[in-house]
């Protein structure tokens, strides 16, 4: 019976922004595709995948799309979705429960759009190795890219361990933190942890090989979110909190 519970919390959140978020990811294809053929009409003589990427503008495109992403996965759930509320409501489900169940969409959806992001450029790249010169190219120039390009090597690691655990803690604090948003919006406060966990990776995702002193100061900070988001839902009762000031 939870677990029927759970699966509806689960497509509650996904009817409530999923086809969204496809939207965010189709036009991020449109905007990525189209700067990145541009680029290599203008800069093919650049003989180098790598830098046509940087070129195309396809890490800030990507950023921006993360950031709405982010949003679609903040607002359901808060205070002002008093549909989305009234469900839950209805649901008899615990908040720390719907805490955990927003947060394992949460999880699915990043994982999905890091996923995307990396079809996306590698079939960029299979492109732009069909279009260039011979000797702009070898067997190895994909492989190359994707361990050379900071972007690419961010989103790919291949043989890099430390930012392959890098990623994973960075989705699942991510996840939380945009659950945590919500949870608090229901309790008319504000996550300001929210806010540090999203502007955290826009100015240090991408990163180059064999980064570990960045690797580690990462995972040792997002241990701290993640510590923080589980103390908020499980040891802090906002609820008896207004009661008391209500009091005073």
């Amino acid at each position: 019976m939870k677990v029927k519970k759970y699966l509806s919390v689960f497509a509650l959140y996904a009817r409530s922004s999923i086809f969204k978020i496809l939207g965010v990811m189709l036009l991020t294809l449109i905007a990525e595709g189209f700067f990145f053929l541009r680029t290599i009409e203008k800069s093919l003589h650049m003989h180098n995948l790598g830098m046509i990427f940087d070129s195309s503008h396809i890490g800030l495109i990507f950023a921006v799309s993360f950031l709405l992403v982010t949003v679609l996965l903040c607002i359901p759930g808060c205070q002002f979705r008093s549909q989305t509320g009234y469900t839950l409501k209805r649901l008899s489900i615990s908040e720390k429960e719907v805490f955990f169940c927003q947060s394992a969409y949460n999880f699915f959806i990043y994982v999905s759009f890091l996923a995307f992001q990396l079809a996306f450029c590698y079939l960029f790249s299979l492109y732009y190795i069909s279009v260039a010169p011979t000797d702009a190219v070898t067997n190895q120039t994909l492989f190359l890219t994707f361990y050379k390009n900071e972007l690419l090597h961010s989103i790919m690691p291949l043989s890099d361990v430390a930012l392959w655990l890098r990623n994973l803690f960075l989705i699942v604090f991510l996840a939380l933190a945009a659950s945590e948003f919500s949870y608090k919006n229901r309790r008319r406060k504000f996550s300001v942890m929210t806010l540090i966990s999203v502007a955290y990776p826009l100015f240090s995702f991408e990163r180059e090989i064999g980064d570990i002193g960045h690797s580690v100061f990462t995972a040792l900070f997002m241990l701290i979110v993640i510590a923080e988001c589980i103390t908020c839902v499980f040891f802090r009762n906002y609820e008896e909190e207004e009661e008391a000031q209500s009091y005073e």
